[in-house]
């Protein structure tokens, strides 16, 4: 990382800031990794106590599942999501994720939604780690915070 340029005050601020960001970046990493197994497996299905007699059967269920806190450091990185343009609303990660899901499913990829979630982990992960190793200025991490 470079070293951070600002007065004494703000290069103290956004070094606590930055440090932060080192551990949001190793959680993406994680979340990323978590995201992109695609193994499932079959589970049973609770019984409806209305017909406790059916045999509600079993479900598939992707063995590895990211936690609320992996969801809170993502969404701490939100600086770094990518975005789609939309002409008329803005720009959006959401539509950026359905570009890319839209863009599995025509590949016929079998689990286009997880995997368009974990792209965008990858791709926030991917943006948060070059800020990390080029960006110098403390107002930077400051406005980021």
């Amino acid at each position: 990382m470079k070293k951070l340029t600002g007065s004494e005050k703000q290069v103290a601020w956004a070094e606590d800031i930055r440090a932060g960001y080192v551990k949001v970046l190793e959680v993406l990493k994680e979340t990323h990794k978590i995201h992109s197994d695609m193994t499932q497996e079959e589970v049973p299905v609770r019984k409806d106590p209305l017909f406790p007699d059916s045999d509600p059967g079993t479900r598939l269920v992707y063995t590895s599942q990211i936690t609320n806190k992996m969801l809170g450091k993502l969404s701490c990185a939100s600086s770094w999501q990518p975005v789609a343009d939309r002409p008329t609303y803005g720009v959006s990660t959401n539509m950026w994720i359905e570009n890319r899901r839209n863009q599995l499913e025509a590949e016929g990829h079998p689990h286009y939604d997880r995997q368009a979630y974990a792209d965008m982990i990858g791709e926030t992960a991917k943006a948060l780690e070059t800020a990390l190793e080029t960006e110098a200025d403390a107002r930077y991490w400051i406005d980021r915070r």
